[in-house]
């Protein structure tokens, strides 16, 4: 126990709490990881490979800024170790330019070094953008091709939480639900001739379904009555 790939969802842990614990990374994705998790750690050690950070310079100074959070500069993580209770303990890195090994206690590890969305077997059948991530307009989960639609973190790329993407795939059901019911509804309309919906037409339809109604619940005294098609 205390490896994990999200903060916002095991940051707050008491397995953290009051302790400390590694971030492994430098883009925006570990800068935002590091300022979570130093809500509820001791000391939060950023370790990157680099001498330089890959993040954002807003995200960058945000972190610094932090007194709990420190960089760990051109080190590799090699492992992590744990305790006999099956905690971690810390982890093991290798410094990158002399190549020397260290241990570096934390209770909890965290691995912030991106996300790579699984829409490789797509092959280009619907529009990613430069991150791989299926492109949905605000507010949707349509992509670019007419029925398919896309929910979880292979169209969010900026939360990727559990909570977000079931949200997402309700949506997604939802809006595949109205573009089959649409799709039906037009498939009939362009094939059947035009009516007049008009309250004879309305007064008919109420007595269709009525009786289809009454023919579901057994009753077989009242006949069917078509539902008028065209005036």
């Amino acid at each position: 126990m205390g490896i994990s790939a999200c903060a916002v969802c095991d940051g707050s842990s008491p397995l953290f709490r009051n302790h400390p614990v590694a971030v492994i990374g430098g883009g925006d994705v570990a800068m935002e990881e590091a300022l979570f998790l130093a809500r509820y750690a001791s000391k939060v050690y950023i370790v990157h490979r680099f001498d330089h950070l890959e993040s954002s310079v807003v995200m960058a100074r945000r972190a610094m800024a932090h007194p709990k959070i420190e960089v760990v500069w051109q080190h590799e993580a090699l492992e992590a170790f744990g305790k006999e209770d099956g905690t971690l303990a810390g982890i093991r890195i290798r410094d990158r330019r002399n190549g020397e090994v260290s241990d570096l206690a934390v209770n909890g590890l965290f691995f912030a070094i991106g996300h790579a969305p699984a829409t490789a077997f797509l092959d280009g059948q619907v529009e990613l953008d430069s991150g791989g991530y299926i492109v949905t307009p605000p507010g949707s989960t349509a992509t670019s091709v007419p029925g398919v639609f896309a929910a979880g973190d292979v169209m969010d790329r900026k939360w990727r939480q559990a909570i977000t993407s079931a949200g997402a795939g309700c949506i997604a059901s939802m809006e595949a639900q109205h573009f089959l019911q649409a799709r039906q509804e037009s498939g009939a309309a362009t094939l059947v001739p035009a009516v007049a919906l008009d309250a004879a037409w309305a007064a008919q339809v109420k007595a269709a379904t009525a009786a289809a109604e009454q023919q579901g619940s057994g009753d077989k005294a009242a006949p069917a009555t078509a539902v008028p098609m065209s005036s």
